[in-house]
């Protein structure tokens, strides 16, 4: 197709301007990311929701009663791989450990390790690092009853406590002993396939802290080693997905929405990034897959707009085989999208390719009869080409927007004129008069044409341009022709 040179004789009111786009947009403005439970379920930052956990983070056990898994006093909000039960007095083994040493100063770690199905382990690896004043390094190994104990000599502030046994996920944290202190803890270890699934939620759940936290590359690197830890962690393929779609990454994109959609087929925010990504990738048997599933919901006419905005721009830039694409793909997704008929009847008409034109007017004029845009481009398709009914076109036209009609006629006529076609120009000025009978401009063209057979005529329609414009610039060359007539 050639580029317009001539186009339309006034650019079409509301000529494409980008369109307002609704707030729930489906690739931009990015929202919080939440912590994730094993469960399957968002919750908030304060929430712990862990396997088998109910209590909030921060919550602590009464003495000689089981913790919820991953609470302990003051722990942040992540999800842990042991379940604590902390006796902060008593226990005769942790009583006699301490007597056993003799000193009134030490503190006493004691406890029992089992699995998930409540049954003891017995060579369970636990070592206990401190640093700084706190210096302290051991080790103790659980007994055939999955039992330990171990004895903190002058203890002074934080400890690092690690479990580790093969078969089972390691298992860490930290504790805080003081003087005289006795703590009696029940440990839960996980398999390792259950710690590994662990480890992702960790890593995911500390991606959405970073991430929302403003820091994009670490909350992304997070992302990733949640996904290679547990491919199968849906949350955070759709969180990689939102990202690399809004860093124009669209093939990553595309490949997390894709996973996601696999585990969670028919989730719409995966489908609309799947789409966008496709779209800006240029696959289209991808878009029309996409479209075809988003076709018959809301985000269908939300995904649209976006599309025509883009169209609108193009138009800005004179790209007008980009501006059809953009206007046609909005159609496809909304074909109730009217905005996007008009400015194609004006792109085709002013590209001199009226049945295009036509078309997009009387699809226009399908969805509202009396839209003055669709017919304007049918009267003036039909001008162009003429053909019958041309005369209909234009009573229809002027019956709904009369002002406008006037102004286009006028334009036209004066083309017209000046290619010196007198006939067309005077039968479409005197349509306009009849429509703005105080045209300045139509007067003083009248005069011009009538000039050439009609004096009498010329001079009554220069008399009225000068009556009605005696300002305008032509004033003096409409006097030098009276006073010649």
């Amino acid at each position: 197709m050639t580029t317009p040179t001539t186009a339309e004789p006034e650019p079409m009111s509301g000529s494409p301007h980008p369109r307002p786009h609704p707030a729930a947009s489906p690739t931009r403005g990015r929202k919080a990311l939440r912590p994730y439970s094993p469960g399957g379920h968002l919750v908030g930052a304060h929430g712990c929701a862990p396997v088998g956990c109910r209590a909030p983070v921060g919550c602590r056990a009464p003495v000689g009663c089981r913790a919820p898994v991953g609470c302990r006093r003051r722990l942040p909000a992540r999800i842990l791989a042991a379940v604590l039960l902390l006796a902060l007095a008593g226990g005769t083994a942790a009583e006699a450990a301490r007597k056993k040493k003799g000193d009134k100063d030490d503190a006493v770690f004691a406890g029992v390790v089992s699995n998930q199905g409540g049954e003891t382990l017995e060579g369970v690896r636990i070592s206990v690092t401190g640093s700084g004043e706190t210096a302290f390094d051991e080790e103790v190994m659980t007994d055939k009853d999955g039992e330990f104990e171990m004895v903190v000599p002058t203890p002074a502030g934080e400890y690092r406590i690690r479990l580790a046994k093969s078969g089972y996920a390691p298992f860490q944290t930290t504790f805080e002993f003081f003087a005289n202190e006795q703590k009696n803890i029940t440990f839960t270890l996980l398999d390792e396939a259950t710690g590994r699934k662990q480890a992702a939620v960790d890593a995911y759940n500390h991606g959405a802290d970073t991430f929302n936290a403003g820091d994009r590359d670490a909350g992304i690197a997070s992302f990733e080693r949640a996904v290679e830890l547990d491919p199968q962690l849906a949350a955070a393929h759709l969180a990689l997905a939102d990202i690399y779609l809004d860093a124009e990454e669209y093939e990553r994109a595309a490949s997390h929405a894709e996973t996601y959609l696999a585990l969670q087929p028919g989730e719409e925010k995966a489908q609309v990034i799947a789409h966008e990504a496709y779209r800006k990738l240029g696959d289209q048997a991808k878009v029309e897959e996409y479209r075809a599933v988003l076709g018959e919901t809301e985000v269908a006419s939300q995904l649209a707009i976006q599309v025509y905005n883009e169209g609108a721009k193009a138009t800005q830039t004179g790209d007008w085989d980009r501006a059809v694409e953009k206007f046609n793909d909005a159609l496809a997704l909304d074909p109730d999208l009217t905005d996007a008929y008009a400015v194609l009847a004006q792109i085709h008409y002013g590209r001199e390719s009226f049945d295009e034109s036509l078309a997009a007017a009387d699809k226009l004029l399908e969805l509202e009869p009396e839209n003055a845009d669709g017919l304007r481009y049918r009267y003036l398709v039909y001008d162009a080409r003429g053909d019958a009914g041309t005369g209909e076109a234009l009573d229809a036209w002027v019956a709904v927007d009369p002002e406008r009609a006037a102004d286009v006629l006028y334009q036209k006529a004066d083309l017209d004129f000046r290619a010196g076609n007198t006939d067309a120009a005077r039968r479409a000025l005197l349509e306009v008069l009849e429509l703005q009978p105080e045209l300045a401009r139509a007067h003083y063209t009248l005069g011009l044409v009538y000039a050439q057979s009609d004096t009498a005529k010329a001079r009554e329609h220069l008399q009225k341009f000068i009556e009605l414009a005696p300002d305008d610039p032509e004033v003096a060359t409409a006097k030098e022709m009276l006073a010649y007539f």
